[in-house]
Formats: C-alpha cells, structure tokens, sequence
C-alpha cells in the first residue's frame, strides 16, 4: 500500500529516514487538497502498475520452460489431456499453489494458445454476477445488468 507523509518539518534527513520507511512521497505543510488528490492518485497508480507487472513476471516466467509444475507433475499427461479438449477447465486449491500459473501452462500447451487466456477467480463472484461472467447476460436480466454483455469464452 502505498504511503505519502504529510508534515510541518521540512528537513532533508526527515524526508530521507521516511522514504528509506517506504513512503511514496514526502510533503510538508501546508498542502493544498489537489496536490494530495494528484499524488494519491499517482502513487495508486505506481501501486497498480507494480503489481500488474509482478503477477507477468510470474506468470512469463513459466512459460515455454518444460520444467513448469505442470510438466514436473505425475499428472502432466493429464494437464495435456486438459488442454486438448475444447472446454474451459475449473482449478481448485489452496491459496498460492499455482492455479494460476497451472492455468496459464495448460492454455500455452493447448491448441488454443494462440487465443486469449481468460483466467477468473469465482470466489470472489456470488449468485448473478458468477452466472454473467460465465454465461453473459442481457440488458435488464436482472437490477445491475445495465447492458448486453458476452460470457467467458
């Protein structure tokens, strides 16, 4: 999480020891609101961006190697078997095993690879809003359905 320190002090050691702390940024008062909104702003931005290219660091850095956990797995015959077929394909495990990552091996290894890799977390998805992202839905089907919109491929 990002972190910007506001203070009455302007000293250069102060705004050093803050920054070694992980602040963002360092202003001193007085700060007008739009100076804050623009770097809050900026730095959620940083945030995003840092964490976007972290999860395509992780996930490039399997990619195209035959010692993915797929291919090291006694079930990587299965995962190929998987990635033949013309269906999509629920993952389910514990938080931070590599569903992911597994996901992301079997589509590269698949007839499909030249496609796009739609990974979806349905935990996070509840009641109408798992059946839209999966099936799609139309305008009005139900109170938040404001327009048309394509299920999963």
């Amino acid at each position: 999480m990002p972190v910007i320190v506001i203070t009455g002090s302007s000293d250069i050691p102060t705004a050093v020891k803050a920054t070694k702390y992980g602040a963002e940024n360092f202003l001193t008062k007085p700060v007008e609101m739009e100076d804050i909104k623009r770097y809050l702003e900026r730095s959620l931005e940083v945030e995003s961006l840092r964490r976007r290219n972290l999860v395509q660091q992780r996930m490039s850095g399997n990619q195209g190697r035959t010692s993915a956990p797929a291919a090291r797995s006694p079930s990587s015959s299965t995962c190929r078997r998987g990635g033949r077929q013309r269906f999509g394909h629920p993952l389910q495990g514990e938080t931070g095993t590599g569903k992911g990552v597994l996901a992301k091996w079997i589509h590269d290894h698949s007839g499909r690879s030249a496609g796009t890799f739609v990974e979806l977390n349905c935990s996070s998805l509840k009641g109408d809003l798992l059946r839209s992202e999966l099936f799609g839905h139309a305008k009005g089907s139900f109170t938040s359905a404001i327009k048309e919109k394509e299920g999963a491929p």
